[in-house]
């Protein structure tokens, strides 16, 4: 049984992907990470995204995910990732190990928000893939 779903909407790829997908996800990233052969010039080689929908396809048989749908989510979780970390140097935040989530005031998180649109919608929101993401894009490998 699949779990995940495609989305109607202006992309034509959009899909909902289960936060074991998700995890599956990252797990790859971090093992191809240690992998040389797909390492060039501090990025992943062309091909990264592809071999990561076969592994997620080998993994999760009925996903029928694509190199460009595992591109996208990529870039989703880089982007949430870059705000939560911004918010992390910024005084007045902290995170909370516990609840996998950023926490300060509400007013401190709203004049944030003035400057960086993309943190709508992270107050009071968990983000268990923090972590993973961080062994992933505070290296220079992933940049």
């Amino acid at each position: 049984m699949n779990d995940s779903s495609q989305a109607a909407g202006r992309g034509k790829n959009k899909r909902k992907w289960s936060s074991l997908e998700e995890e599956t996800l990252l797990d790859f990233i971090l093992e191809l990470k240690l992998d040389p052969r797909w390492k060039c010039e501090g990025r992943f080689k062309n091909g990264f995204h592809q071999c990561l929908a076969e592994k997620m396809k080998n993994k999760f048989p009925k996903c029928g995910l694509k190199a460009s749908q595992v591109e996208s989510k990529i870039k989703f979780l880089k982007e949430k990732y870059t705000v939560i970390s911004d918010m992390l140097k910024s005084s007045g935040f902290q995170w909370d190990d516990k609840n996998k989530m950023v926490q300060c005031k509400r007013e401190c998180f709203d004049e944030f928000c003035v400057g960086h649109p993309r943190a709508k919608g992270l107050w009071k929101s968990a983000f268990p893939l923090f972590e993973k993401l961080q062994i992933i894009y505070d290296a220079k490998l992933s940049r």
